[in-house]
């Protein structure tokens, strides 16, 4: 049977990895790979660290017009999305379309990018699904999952955070601290001028989105973020050099904004700070009604196992205080996992895979 993987962003190819080595591990599957046109110069950086890339059918056209003629000569029974752009154009009615979302961090677009047409939704946890059932999402197509992206998450040993922090060429004797945000909102244009004036005491690594790096609009994001490559004790990842995913590991605490990475780093059960102060557009400035509707204000709310911080001349000393009690939120955190991340378990895809055979194993072919 053929299986297509419609990755319209480089950054959605650790969502779709686990499923696609999970299909290839399993007898009578042909898997393909194909990214919109319009999307070619962007960041590739997830694909080209991921040697299974190798593996499957690279869809590829120099127009799109010419890209989607290829995907209906090839014929795929199922077609993997992480966006809704493409739906209408790859949903055929003897093919089934499923959609692993992105991203499951604090913004409405999980919601809005859900096709009502779907054949089927990765969902990663059941709080998600009775929100998805509430607005009007049928139980044939949501399929209970966990998080695929964690799937590849390494062993949290105290040997592979020694790895990790000795290829980035820092001390695994002194605590990490990553930063990885969201590209808008974001509190990029606040954390790093600080961190650039405020050299911290302990090791920092930044992590920015891939938007950061490839966006005209975010450009100031990334100027910052090429300064403070020369200042001590901040290590900037640059695209392409790892995997966020892969050295999760090796940090001893979060810092993030409304980055899904919130929700990752959970699967850690380590301390994350949730720095709250965000630079916003002069229209959201006005009229902040209209970010209010990008914003998952009632899952905003409920989250309770990280430390809120609003103003950045609190940030290191929250920081040293959350190292020297790691566990204070234990509790907290060991509930949001259950809530927001179902089992980390390394099966995610297995069950996708799993349930989907179950229920479509009359297209197999």
């Amino acid at each position: 049977m053929r299986v297509l993987f419609e990755c319209e962003h480089g950054y959605y190819w650790p969502q779709f990895a686990p499923v696609a080595r999970e299909l290839l591990r399993r007898p009578g599957y042909e898997v393909a790979l194909s990214r919109p046109v319009d999307r070619s110069t962007e960041d590739l950086a997830p694909l080209r660290l991921d040697p299974l890339s190798a593996q499957l059918v690279h869809l590829k056209a120099a127009r799109e017009p010419e890209r989607l003629r290829r995907i209906r000569d090839w014929d795929p029974q199922w077609i993997f999305i992480g966006n809704k752009h493409t739906f209408t154009r790859l949903k055929r009615p003897h093919n089934r379309v499923i959609m692993i979302y992105h991203g499951i961090g604090l913004k409405q677009s999980y919601y809005r990018d859900l096709p009502r047409g779907i054949d089927a939704v990765a969902v990663e946890s059941p709080h998600r699904m009775d929100l998805l059932r509430a607005r009007g999402f049928r139980d044939e197509q949501l399929i209970l999952t966990g998080f695929t992206k964690l799937d590849d998450l390494p062993p949290l040993t105290a040997e592979q955070r020694t790895d990790i922090l000795e290829r980035l060429g820092l001390n695994p004797d002194q605590p990490a601290v990553l930063y990885a945000p969201t590209f808008y909102p974001s509190s990029v244009e606040t954390i790093l001028p600080w961190l650039a004036d405020q050299p911290p005491r302990e090791q920092w690594i930044v992590a920015l989105h891939a938007f950061s790096w490839t966006r005209n609009k975010y450009r100031r994001q990334r100027q910052w973020a090429e300064r403070l490559r020369s200042s001590p004790g901040v290590r900037v990842l640059l695209p392409g050099e790892q995997s966020l995913l892969s050295i999760l590991p090796g940090t001893d605490l979060l810092v993030t904004d409304i980055s899904s990475v919130l929700f990752e780093y959970l699967a850690l059960n380590r301390p994350i700070i949730h720095f709250l102060k965000l630079r916003l557009r002069w229209k959201h400035r006005w009229l902040p009604w209209i970010l209010r509707r990008r914003l998952d204000l009632d899952r905003l709310e409920a989250v309770d196992f990280s430390v809120p911080v609003d103003q950045i001349g609190d940030l290191y000393s929250m920081v040293e205080d959350q190292l020297q009690h790691p566990d204070r939120l234990k509790s907290r955190r060991d509930r949001a996992i259950r809530r927001y991340l179902y089992r980390v378990d390394r099966q995610a895809a297995k069950r996708l895979i799993d349930s989907l055979e179950s229920r479509y194993r009359n297209s197999r072919s």
